[in-house]
């Protein structure tokens, strides 16, 4: 095997691991009722991204921005760029599992398991229920009252 094949095959893996996380990113999308296209284009994904999970649009501009910025060669401002960027997206993926109800364990699922767990998400029966104090999760919160209702008159 030479080194074109495996760059080939490192690349084909890459392109299909991105169509994973696309397909699951836009229905995430769609369950929070946005585009399905935005989850498609990048930065703007980012962006939409902080709002579903509860934290404002800024957030995914600095995730994109912060490791672009030139920081010469110094060693210590480009680790930390890399480190902040990273826990924002974390803390992201977090507020992501809180807002379709799941917990810890799922945020973990989400960081290490990116494609797999965000078509789960996607596809399983979960919820968009909003950031707390939003509109989306007044929605959501009435919605569930009145299911219980329902539920209490038929009993």
């Amino acid at each position: 095997m030479n080194i074109g094949q495996l760059f080939a095959g490192a690349g084909i893996t890459v392109l299909i691991f991105i169509i994973i996380l696309a397909i699951g990113w836009m229905r995430i999308f769609k369950k929070s009722g946005r585009p399905q296209l935005m989850a498609v284009f990048p930065v703007l994904n980012i962006i939409e991204y902080s709002k579903i999970a509860g934290k404002p649009g800024w957030w995914g501009i600095i995730i994109c921005v912060l490791p672009l910025i030139p920081y010469g060669e110094n060693a210590i401002a480009i680790y930390l760029s890399g480190a902040v960027s990273l826990s924002m997206l974390i803390i992201l993926t977090h507020g992501l599992s809180k807002n379709f109800g799941k917990g810890a364990e799922y945020t973990a699922g989400l960081v290490l398991l990116p494609g797999l767990f965000h078509c789960v998400l996607g596809f399983s029966d979960a919820e968009y229920q909003g950031a707390e104090g939003s509109i989306a999760r007044k929605i959501y919160e009435e919605k569930q009252e009145r299911e219980n209702s329902e539920t209490a008159d038929d009993a």
